[in-house]
């Protein structure tokens, strides 16, 4: 049972790119519960300009608010023209929280955050052995970063985000 302070959850997939995925009929459905976000997962690797193209024509939909999931598997695959093209179509994008704290990343990580570039953070639990949920972990980093009124903001637009319905 659920006390009344926890966290609302919601029904929601981590949806596989493939080609031609902007023509699947009921595409909509896999949205994450109550909200308009399709998160998406991209290979990792080069996109295609079809790729590209295919994930603008994805943003444009009414229906639906495009979000690439865990976006530091494939940052460095991609161009920082492809990136841009993709901010400017509204494309929102999801880290995990591993990428605040592992040391090679997390200068990058509090970058793209800092600038606007990350808009949802997650915590890519799997279990509690080897991929533990270390969202906590992560959120102190980015208080001790940016401090408490940054991590209030960050807050405020998540929880509008996923209260916004159809």
């Amino acid at each position: 049972h659920l006390t009344e302070d926890a966290p609302r959850i919601v029904l929601g997939a981590e949806v596989r790119y493939y080609p031609g995925i902007s023509r699947l009929s009921g595409l909509e459905q896999l949205k994450i519960e109550s909200t308009n976000l399709l998160l998406l997962e991209m290979p990792t690797s080069e996109w295609t300009e079809s790729t590209v193209n295919e994930l603008l024509e994805l943003a444009d939909r009414r229906d639906l608010t495009l979000v690439l999931a865990h976006i530091e598997r494939y940052w460095p695959y991609q161009s920082k023209s492809v990136w841009n093209l993709l901010y400017d179509h509204n494309v929102l994008m999801q880290t995990n929280a591993g990428f605040f704290l592992n040391l090679g990343s997390r200068h990058k990580a509090f970058r793209l955050l800092r600038s606007g570039k990350i808009q949802l953070i997650g915590s890519d639990c799997h279990n509690m052995k080897t991929r533990p949920p270390r969202i906590g972990k992560a959120f102190e980093a980015i208080h001790n970063k940016f401090g408490g009124d940054f991590v209030c903001q960050m807050d405020q637009f998540g929880y509008s985000l996923f209260t916004k319905s159809e």
